[in-house]
């Protein structure tokens, strides 16, 4: 039997088990194969009878004419597959959509003459040859559409992927038409409430962000936010990217106060999935002390580059230009309150108007500063 899971960013294994000793099997059994491929590890479990005892499996499990038994609570996240003389258990027919029956020529040899365009042009994006890596993406494309038809899922999913080479590409209208033609046929097949068409509509976002219209980016990361709070956890990572991309647009929209509310909720979720040493935890407090900078608020700006310094320098190193940036903020905020402080105290009898003033310039410095600094580092996935 073969599993088939995604590497998580967090430190939890997204194999979990309840049953201790079923998972140091997995993860200690010499006899048990384990395979890196790019995100993904593969186990393959060899026996006539595989029995999986209290685990949840995140990714995609292969029965090869074996038989699948399931002790306690046993869950596949994704799909199983299984060949004409595997037997599975019943458990996991009744909790989970049918398996499928394995087929040679669906299940591996179309995948395989996909993926040898799809990774000519990752190893091109990879170089920043982004104008390469679309010619690779338009046979991948043709591919899918010569195999399947029109309005097949594969052809959904390779308009995503050139809608992202567009993208990269700065050919933002070609990218929208993309990622559109990719939701129009995948939220036909998979309905509306489906993770990918909720990525679908984050991408088409990030784009409308990158072309700097931010009200069409604002709708598109809403309606996002909306599919994954209806079928994820609201502690999930993707959630908290909604919440940070949201906020970014509304920065940009000079809303401050609704981003400095989006930030506030991505900050939040990603603390309680990575802890704080995490780059994107350090991403979101930049964004947030960016958020409340331009809304005046120096002394809360101030400790949120503090928090974004330190964990920057943790995870990224002393000198790395993030961490510079944010230590530089905190001293020049850190030191244009102290001068505030001698100013009231010294000019007592005009303070009223000569703080109105102060602020007022002071605001439009940051203001330039701050915005030239949100293109540079605040980026809406981290």
């Amino acid at each position: 039997m073969n599993t088939f899971e995604r590497k998580n960013k967090a430190k939890v294994n997204l194999t979990q088990s309840n049953n201790t000793s079923f998972f140091q099997k997995l993860s200690n059994d010499k006899s048990i194969e384990k395979k890196n491929f790019s995100i993904y590890l593969m186990y393959v479990i060899k026996g006539k009878v595989v029995i999986l005892d209290e685990v949840t499996i995140d990714g995609n499990v292969y029965a090869i004419d074996c038989e699948v038994r399931c002790k306690g609570s046993v869950a596949i996240t994704t799909q199983l597959f299984m060949t004409k003389n595997a037997i599975v258990d019943q458990q996991l027919i009744h909790v989970m959509t049918p398996p499928i029956q394995w087929d040679t020529k669906t299940h591996h040899d179309i995948p395989l003459q996909l993926q040898d365009p799809e990774d000519k042009a990752e190893q091109c994006s990879e170089k920043k040859l982004f104008n390469e890596a679309i010619p690779h993406l338009q046979t991948h494309l043709q591919l899918c559409i010569d195999l399947f038809g029109t309005r097949h899922h594969y052809v959904g999913i390779s308009y995503n992927l050139l809608g992202l080479a567009y993208d990269d590409n700065r050919q933002f209208k070609k990218a929208i038409q993309s990622f559109e033609k990719s939701l129009e046929i995948l939220s036909n097949i998979f309905g509306v409430n489906c993770t990918f068409v909720a990525q679908l509509y984050y991408n088409l976002g990030l784009t409308y962000y990158h072309k700097g219209d931010y009200n069409k980016c604002v709708k598109c990361d809403e309606q996002a936010l909306i599919i994954r709070l209806g079928i994820l956890n609201s502690n999930d990572e993707s959630v908290a990217n909604s919440y940070n991309a949201l906020g970014n647009a509304h920065l940009n929209l000079r809303e401050y106060n609704k981003s400095i509310e989006y930030h506030t909720k991505s900050l939040q979720i990603r603390k309680e999935i990575f802890g704080n040493e995490n780059k994107d935890v350090g991403d979101s407090y930049w964004n947030l002390a960016l958020a409340f900078e331009l809304n005046g608020q120096g002394d809360a700006a101030c400790k949120y580059y503090e928090d974004s310094w330190k964990v920057c320098n943790i995870v990224l190193g002393e000198w790395y230009d993030e961490t510079v940036q944010a230590k530089q903020k905190v001293k020049k905020l850190s030191a244009s309150q102290k001068t505030n402080d001698k100013f009231f105290f010294s000019c007592n009898n005009s303070f009223v108007i000569k703080r109105t003033l102060f602020f007022k310039h002071c605001f439009a410095y940051f203001t330039f500063i701050g915005a030239l600094f949100s293109c540079l580092f605040s980026f809406p996935f981290a």
